[in-house]
């Protein structure tokens, strides 16, 4: 019962909240690799951050949940803080990629350095592996950053990011409420982000009045990065769930690389991007992507790691032949123009 009330209060919190960041003059400029057309506010962000910690810290403080105490909470705020920090200062100022990384960076090492890591993986066939702690390190801040920049290039359409976002801490209850897992506390984070997105959607996906921003984006990846964390380690089934898009940011990476340009440097190649140059309309696209993240999601219901594994096995080839065969396509067209 905790879990929805404190669903139902980050809604309220954030529907209440979002009128008043579209009053922040934070405004996202259009420009040639973007697809609106007038200056947006993009401070939704500042919303997702201080909902969270409101009704986080209300539900601690007046239903005493026993599984957050005061120092877990420190541990999650100041690695938090400083991942939003980060991106509310890019959405101001666009700091470099550089810069960006060296924040995120230092918000997953604190984060470790805290003793919030990933000690364990299972592998199919090889069973579960306990990391030491150099390797348990490494695995934490190499998922923190690689979550946190699949959620920011994710986040070129209304709704798409936050869209996904929600199936994927769906995804991530489900499993923490496996008896083997329990993992209560990320059902109430999740439970709250999930109440504080639903509430952005009608402005964001509907009217198009307010953009997360780097500071939501960079908060939301964090929190995902760190839900399925503390939800038993259960990082297969937030790749799943963000499988398409993590395998599309790879994608680009290599074609970035493959054409000697900066893997850093902004550009269309994004499958959103290019599904929109195929004539899908942006809801259409939006709703693709909801879908394959849903089915996929799905493969976490039988909780088998060797479906989930095989899953992952399908989700990568697929989406390799098929990003294979819109280079093709967008060649020819080229070609043709």
């Amino acid at each position: 019962m905790i879990y929805i009330l404190a669903s139902i209060a980050s809604f309220f919190a954030s529907l209440l909240g979002y009128p008043l960041a579209k009053r922040i003059q934070i405004l996202d400029q259009p420009a040639k690799r973007k697809i609106h057309r007038q200056p947006v506010p993009r401070t939704g962000g500042i919303i997702f951050f201080s909902a969270f910690w409101l009704v986080l810290l209300a539900v601690s403080f007046f239903s005493h949940f026993s599984y957050l105490s005061l120092a877990v909470l420190g541990k999650i705020f100041l690695p938090a803080l400083i991942i939003f920090v980060v991106g509310l200062l890019d959405d101001i100022f666009n700091l470099s990629p550089q810069i960006k990384l060296l924040g995120q960076l230092l918000g997953a090492g604190l984060l470790v350095a805290l003793g919030i890591r990933i000690e364990v993986i299972n592998i199919p066939l090889l069973g579960m592996i306990t990391l030491n702690f150099w390797f348990s390190a490494l695995a934490t801040i190499f998922w923190v950053v690689l979550l946190i920049n699949i959620l920011n290039w994710l986040d070129g359409l209304n709704g798409l990011a936050a869209g996904v976002s929600i199936i994927a801490f769906l995804a991530i209850i489900y499993t923490a409420f496996l008896p083997w897992v329990n993992a209560f506390p990320a059902v109430l984070l999740a439970s709250i982000l999930i109440g504080i997105l639903l509430a952005f959607l009608p402005y964001n996906f509907l009217k198009g009045e307010i953009f997360m921003g780097d500071s939501g984006s960079n908060f939301l990846g964090f929190m995902l990065a760190l839900t399925s964390i503390l939800g038993g380690s259960k990082l297969a089934t937030s790749f799943l769930v963000l499988g398409l898009p993590i395998l599309d940011g790879l994608w680009v990476i290599m074609q970035r690389i493959k054409g000697k340009k900066n893997i850093f440097l902004a550009d269309k190649r994004h499958l959103h991007h290019r599904l929109l140059r195929l004539g899908l309309s942006e809801k259409q696209t939006t709703f693709f992507f909801w879908l394959i993240s849903l089915v996929f999601g799905l493969l976490i219901i039988p909780a088998s790691t060797q479906i989930k594994f095989f899953g992952l096995v399908i989700l990568s080839g697929v989406c390799l032949i098929f990003f294979a065969v819109l280079d093709i396509i967008e060649k020819r067209n080229n070609e043709r123009t």
